[in-house]
């Protein structure tokens, strides 16, 4: 295999690369987008109820707003990691 093989192989790699880290990028997206609905249909149903008899039927919504939260933070991070690695897969190319 001859040096433009090699450096035509390394691009193809890179560029497939590329692709992933862009649908991770959406996955991501679709993660925060999701959890933002969560916590938004979370926080519609507390404020619905907000002179409950009952405490405890504030609960459930208040653990669906942590989990959401905590979703929308993980995507942020998929998110983060996936610009990383295109950084470094252009850094590559360069």
């Amino acid at each position: 295999m001859g040096p433009d093989s090699k450096v035509c192989h390394r691009q193809a790699l890179t560029l497939a690369g590329m692709r992933t880290m862009i649908n991770t990028l959406s996955v991501g997206a679709q993660g925060i987008q999701s959890g933002m609905q969560r916590l938004d249909a979370a926080a519609q149903r507390i404020a619905a109820d907000p002179q409950s008899a009952n405490p405890s039927s504030l609960a459930t919504p208040m653990v669906e707003q942590k989990l959401a939260t905590q979703q929308v933070q993980a995507s942020a991070e998929v998110i983060q990691t996936a610009d990383e690695m295109i950084g470094s897969l252009l850094d590559i190319m360069a």
